[in-house]
C-alpha cells in the first residue's frame, strides 16, 4: 500500500470530490465502519471511480462498495486468462500471479498497450509507461492494464 493512502487521506479526498456534501455524524460513523479498515489504496482508486461514475450532492456508500468491489477483484485474480476472481493464498502465490500477468501482457502490440494505457490513465490517473518492461510496473498498473485488455476483448490464448 502507497504510504500515502490512509483513511485519512481518503476522506480528505471525498471531501475534495463533493465538496458541498454535508454528512451527518450518522453517515460519517457509517463512512468509517465501511471503509476505515479496507485496502486505502484500492479504495483510493474506488473513490475516484465512484466520482467518475456518479452524480450527486455527496457520495453514497453502495457506489464506492461497488467500485471497490471492481478494484478488488483486478487485484485479486488468480488465474488471469480465465478471468477466475480469487484472492491469493500465499505471497508466492501473489506475485506468481502478477508474473503471469505480466507475461500476458507482452503478448500485445505497442499500439494496443499505448491505446489501454491511455484508458487507464484517464480513469485511474495511474501512468503506465508502455516502452519499459511490464516488470517495472506497479502490481496496481499490471492489474489496471490487464482489466482494459480484457475489456476490450483483446484477449490471446
Amino acid at each position: 500500500m502507497n504510504g500515502s493512502d490512509t483513511w485519512m487521506s481518503n476522506r480528505f479526498l471525498i471531501n475534495g470530490l463533493w465538496p458541498d456534501a454535508d454528512f451527518t455524524d450518522d453517515e460519517k460513523e457509517l463512512f468509517n465502519k465501511a471503509f476505515g479498515n479496507l485496502n486505502q489504496e484500492w479504495l483510493r482508486i474506488a473513490i475516484e471511480e465512484a466520482a467518475m461514475n456518479n452524480v450527486g450532492k455527496k457520495p453514497y456508500v453502495k457506489w464506492i462498495k461497488a467500485e471497490f468491489q471492481k478494484v478488488k477483484e483486478v487485484n485479486t485474480k488468480r488465474d488471469f486468462k480465465q478471468d477466475i476472481h480469487t484472492k491469493a493464498e500465499t505471497p508466492d502465490e501473489f506475485n506468481s500471479q502478477f508474473v503471469q500477468a505480466r507475461e500476458y501482457i507482452r503478448k500485445f502490440p505497442m499500439g494496443t498497450l499505448e491505446e489501454c494505457a491511455k484508458i487507464v490513465q484517464k480513469k485511474t490517473s495511474i501512468s503506465i509507461d508502455v516502452t519499459e518492461d511490464p516488470d517495472s510496473w506497479s502490481k496496481m498498473a499490471v492489474g489496471m492494464m490487464l482489466t482494459i485488455l480484457e475489456k476490450k476483448g483483446n484477449g490471446h490464448g
